[in-house]
């Protein structure tokens, strides 16, 4: 696993999208401020329910970077661990940082928080990073500040602990999955290599299923695009402008960068969606059909064949088998 892959191995393990929603949800769920970050510290979700005074304090940049840096050392020793590390952050919040580690590989964190213990005296033990009482008298200058720290919400230590184990039960439960699902489906297809030689016209899902981020620059835009409106009508015309780019000139280059044209790019993405609601929905085949914009159930039945080398129903069985021996 090479360093340069790991944002790419985070997304694939967690597919950061579908990650989000857990994020807001979880955030929604317990009032906790949760971002998640790679190994970096640089975050790769959007911030969930950060605080009125966590956002006050993170515009002052003396207060930002003592923040960042209790953020990547909150991080580290948790990779460090391998397990949740709980803490209080400089202006002595608490605040949780939940390690992402597939095959001692570090890919990064979840970091949540931003709030208080109920009992004062269960913060006994747990680190204090870059705390200094002085540093609280701001608040005696800033009414405005003042009342948003006495707003934030108040927890048990017992339920911190809590929560931070159940995120990382269930990040270790995706990581588990992923990698059982992978090792089925590299098996299927060292199995189907003969029918796959008479495929040439196929699309190798595995070689052109690529992230923004993984693209020529000048193409993010249109693949960003086109996974944010995945259920509509996608047109090249659009995607070009979205690039400064030609209609003709934005085929070629989008063919050349990712192997496939923006028909076959949509389709993918279209069955790689399928597939995540074929695995955690009870929805009706031609139900998630209509949902991703296919008219027919039929053709969609066709496109996913022709990219994955089984029909949905089938799929779905081997997902539910393969879970089941997990």
């Amino acid at each position: 696993m090479n360093v340069s892959n790991y944002l790419d191995d985070l997304d694939r393990f967690l597919n950061l999208e579908d990650f989000q929603q857990f994020q807001d949800d979880i955030s929604k769920l317990t009032g906790f401020a949760i971002i998640t970050s790679d190994y970096t510290g640089k975050p790769v979700t959007r911030h969930s329910n950060c605080t009125e005074f966590c956002t006050m304090i993170r515009r002052n940049a003396s207060f930002s970077k003592l923040c960042e840096k209790c953020d990547a050392r909150g991080g580290l020793e948790a990779a460090r661990l391998k397990k949740p590390y709980i803490y209080l952050c400089h202006m002595g919040i608490i605040d949780l940082a939940v390690p992402i580690v597939v095959n001692n590989h570090y890919l990064g964190a979840i970091m949540a928080g931003q709030v208080f213990l109920d009992d004062i005296q269960s913060s006994k033990g747990l680190e204090k990073m870059l705390f200094e009482e002085s540093r609280l008298k701001i608040l005696e200058y800033n009414d405005e500040l003042r009342n948003a720290y006495y707003k934030l919400p108040r927890y048990s230590l017992e339920f911190i602990v809590d929560l931070s184990y159940t995120i990382l039960g269930f990040i270790e439960y995706k990581i588990k999955t992923f990698q059982k699902i992978s090792e089925y489906f590299n098996s299927r297809m060292t199995d189907n290599t003969i029918n796959q030689q008479n495929d040439d016209k196929k699309v190798d899902s595995r070689r052109i299923h690529k992230l923004p981020g993984d693209v020529d620059e000048s193409l993010s835009p249109a693949v960003k695009y086109i996974k944010e409106n995945i259920r509509g009508k996608i047109e090249i015309e659009k995607l070009a402008e979205l690039c400064n780019y030609s209609t003709g000139y934005f085929s070629r280059q989008f063919r050349k960068k990712l192997n496939c044209t923006v028909p076959q790019y949509v389709n993918l993405v279209k069955i790689e969606e399928a597939c995540s609601l074929l695995e955690v929905t009870d929805m009706q085949i031609n139900e998630i059909a209509y949902h991703l914009g296919y008219e027919e159930c039929g053709y969609f039945n066709k496109i996913f064949k022709n990219l994955k080398g089984i029909t949905p129903k089938k799929y779905r069985e081997d997902f539910r088998a393969t879970i089941m021996d997990i």
